[in-house]
């Protein structure tokens, strides 16, 4: 077992390279995943391979993962080949319609510009039946990577998260709910409908 101090030395030599076990808002959105064997999941924030790991390790999936940094995207694919990584933007997701039996987000929405766009182009790659799950950070400081004003700051409140539930419903979104998860984040919970909307 090693001390807190040979630790910090790892960390800081570069001995650690990445954490194997989940972060709270991955864990936020995997507590509420309902992931089976031969389905297609999507990491919609793809930042390192911890929650695509979760799951390869669990069940036979196709596990994809969208990333904004090519460099990162290549770091990822390399620490976990057998999976989809590619580099893109949210609001042109670079898979077929219909493809994904989930999808999670579990960076803040808040980071995202222009909502309306993202949350119809999650729409079109889920298929039918297929679940949608957003980590949403519960207090201000877990957002801390992030300026805490205007967009960044807008989902923290419970009128906006209203508003989120009532656009889903009206994309023709089913089972829409947030619901706790842990001590930092709630979950954003909607299964895609089976309507023509």
């Amino acid at each position: 077992m090693q001390t807190p101090s040979q630790v910090y030395r790892n960390v800081l030599q570069g001995g650690i390279t990445r954490r194997r076990s989940l972060g709270a808002a991955q864990k936020a959105v995997a507590r509420w995943a309902l992931v089976d064997d031969y389905q297609a999941l999507l990491d919609l924030s793809c930042r390192d391979s911890r929650l695509l790991s979760f799951y390869s390790q669990r069940n036979h999936i196709r596990a994809c993962g969208l990333c904004g940094d090519t460099e990162r995207a290549a770091q990822i694919k390399e620490s976990l080949p057998e999976a989809e990584i590619m580099q893109g933007s949210p609001y042109d997701i670079p898979w077929q319609d219909n493809t994904f039996h989930a999808v999670m987000v579990s960076y803040p929405l808040g980071a995202y510009r222009g909502l309306g766009g993202l949350l119809s182009e999650i729409r079109r790659i889920l298929r039918k039946g297929g679940q949608l799950l957003i980590a949403l950070p519960i207090f201000p400081f877990v957002l801390q990577d992030l300026p805490l004003t205007g967009e960044s700051n807008r989902l923290l409140g419970p009128g906006a998260r209203r508003e989120l539930l009532l656009t889903l419903e009206q994309m023709g979104y089913e089972d829409v709910s947030i619901r706790h998860s842990n001590f930092g984040f709630a979950t954003l919970v909607a299964r895609r409908g089976s309507g023509a909307r």
